[in-house]
């Protein structure tokens, strides 16, 4: 099955409208009964379009959260069960998950920065045909470890000055994972793209098992219904001193995930881009005040327009509750 859509939501829906009616065959996992399609080719033809902006799937904070995970090299299960608290049955009696990609794509065996590695071989290689990350390893199955990679392995294709990418998982649950799995990835392929001083091809993503699990079909079903937003893609990715603000963002993550402040306009090392991205962490740090004052100064202080619709959530939410007091 192939499906091909200029944006995330337009692929979920066309995605999801194959699970929508419970017909297909139901499955028993570890995880639970879902319904399931093999053999699944989905291609996202304007990869800045992996934001949602339904009132159901429109979380980018936990997207974010994730994305500072793997960059930060983190294994470490609290770092990301602050975004994502289903990660909590990931974790191994240590406090680590085992199938954490950050140290998987930095570190492989302890050696291998994998994505130096693709770097240097598209520099050298542009038309390379081994540009490849790889995230699944044999070791993974020897054990019954509670979590292991969704995703096989990552190819790149330079081709006509453009960074093509192509994700390969051999499992993707369709509601969750494949969201986050779409922002992540093609951050990841824009900033390599960056660092290469290419433009941002397509995104493709292959799925052996993309599976729903079956206590989500309401969800999907009421996701289709939603009313449909215009679909406004994420700004170009600013590559200047990329690296630099990659480092700066992980470190400010950090602090703002520890209880610590941001103050954008005090920021002098993050572009207007990655200062974006570390407001909408601040308003999700802020998630269980009731300033509704400190909101409206950080949607304030958003440089794009698209996000303010985000943090109107939280803002809509402080009205109800005032008009019920």
């Amino acid at each position: 099955m192939y499906i091909r859509e200029d944006s995330l939501d337009d692929l979920l829906k066309s995605t999801f409208e194959k699970f929508a009616d419970g017909k297909l065959p139901l499955v028993k996992a570890t995880k639970g009964n879902s319904y399931e399609l093999l053999g699944v080719l989905l291609e996202l033809t304007n990869p800045r379009s992996r934001l949602s902006r339904s009132e159901i799937k429109g979380t980018p904070y936990s997207c974010i959260g994730e994305l500072a995970w793997y960059l930060s090299r983190s294994n470490t299960s609290s770092d990301i069960e602050y975004y994502l608290h289903r990660y909590r049955d990931s974790s191994e009696d240590d406090g680590k998950i085992h199938g954490a990609y950050g140290p998987r794509f930095f570190s492989m065996h302890g050696r291998f920065n994998q994505i130096e590695n693709i770097v240097s071989l598209l520099r050298r290689k542009p038309t390379s045909r081994r540009a490849v990350i790889q995230l699944f390893d044999a070791s993974d199955i020897t054990q019954d470890f509670k979590d292991i990679p969704c995703t096989a392995n990552i190819q790149f294709f330079l081709r006509d000055s453009k960074l093509n990418m192509m994700v390969n998982m051999r499992s993707n649950d369709v509601y969750f994972g494949l969201p986050h799995d779409v922002f992540c990835f093609t951050m990841l392929q824009e900033i390599i793209a960056c660092r290469l001083g290419v433009k941002l091809g397509v995104y493709k993503h292959s799925v052996g098992s993309l599976h729903l699990y079956e206590d989500k079909i309401t969800n999907i079903n009421s996701y289709i219904q939603e009313g449909w937003q215009r679909q406004v893609p994420m700004p170009h990715m600013r590559c200047e001193n990329i690296e630099k603000q990659i480092e700066h963002f992980i470190d400010v993550e950090k602090r703002i995930r520890s209880g610590g402040e941001y103050d954008s306009a005090e920021d002098s090392i993050s572009d207007s881009y990655w200062k974006d991205l570390l407001i909408l962490l601040k308003v999700f740090s802020k998630r269980k005040t009731n300033d509704l004052d400190l909101f409206l100064v950080l949607k304030g202080s958003l440089y794009t327009e698209m996000y303010k619709s985000y943090v109107d959530k939280y803002i809509d939410s402080l009205g109800k509750e005032s008009c019920v007091r």
